[in-house]
């Protein structure tokens, strides 16, 4: 996992997953990321979403996202 400060300052709690993982149908906020060195990450792309599974099974920006290094979606589910 992971602490990303949400606009407020407030941190939220992230689980990271490579690309490609099939998400459960559920709101969220994501994080296309890639890594600079063991355990720190920079975010390429971060969205929002109705619905995670639907939304990250065929991202417009995921072939972007991948050629500036990321690897990974770091995922917050909302409720």
């Amino acid at each position: 996992t992971i602490l990303w400060p949400g606009q407020s300052g407030k941190e939220y709690k992230y689980w990271i997953h490579p690309i490609g993982t099939t998400f459960k149908d559920q709101a969220g906020n994501y994080v296309f990321a890639r890594e600079t060195s063991p355990g720190r990450w920079v975010p390429v792309y971060i969205g929002q979403t109705n619905n995670l599974s639907t939304r990250l099974a065929s991202h417009e920006k995921e072939s972007c996202a991948k050629r500036n290094g990321a690897t990974h979606i770091h995922a917050h589910t909302l409720g």
